[in-house]
């Protein structure tokens, strides 16, 4: 199985522009939106986006993605629209922090900012992703008060998996000698 490296997934996201028929944003999340937009090096299997505030459904798009999967020999699933369940954990102001990654003829991509990437990969709770956690910690550019006040939040909300959300961040954190 080919791995999306940021060569390969820029490759993929110019063969998809070319094949729209009409204007599309997505929103990326997970390891994509770490490669594309975060200097993370490392390799993912699949890209997870969903259409933001466009006519193209995901539906609709399939087609086109499996042109490109042939194509480029990817898998059918090579991008998958499964963290849709978990943007209701985003603030709603999660809009404001995405970052342009992509912006061709017809389509445009949007990364999740790194505290709503941190703070679906915290309530995710998925051992794979800890080392994504501790960099997303590490960075700079990430206010780790939004993303303590979100896990309250839900936390507060009884939202579940909050609770160990907001312990495994303050462990991290104390591992990093993070305050």
């Amino acid at each position: 199985m080919k791995m999306f490296d940021k060569k390969m997934f820029f490759r993929a996201l110019g063969e998809l522009d070319r094949l729209l028929p009409a204007p599309l944003a997505l929103l990326v999340g997970g390891a994509a939106a770490l490669i594309a937009a975060y200097e993370e090096t490392e390799v993912t299997k699949d890209v997870d986006a969903v259409p933001l505030k466009s006519k193209l459904t995901f539906e609709e798009l399939k087609p086109f993605l499996l042109i490109v999967a042939e194509k480029l020999d990817l898998p059918k699933d090579w991008m998958n629209p499964y963290f849709e369940s978990y943007t209701h954990l985003l603030p709603a102001d999660y809009e404001s922090r995405t970052r342009e990654i992509f912006s061709g003829k017809n389509l445009r991509c949007l990364a999740l900012g790194p505290e709503d990437l941190l703070i679906m990969k915290l309530m995710a709770g998925r051992q794979k992703d800890e080392r994504h956690i501790r960099r997303l910690l590490r960075s700079k550019d990430v206010r780790l008060t939004l993303v303590e006040n979100r896990l309250e939040e839900l936390s507060d909300q009884c939202m579940k998996g909050a609770s160990e959300a907001l312990g495994r961040f303050d462990e991290v954190k104390s591992d990093l000698e993070i305050t």
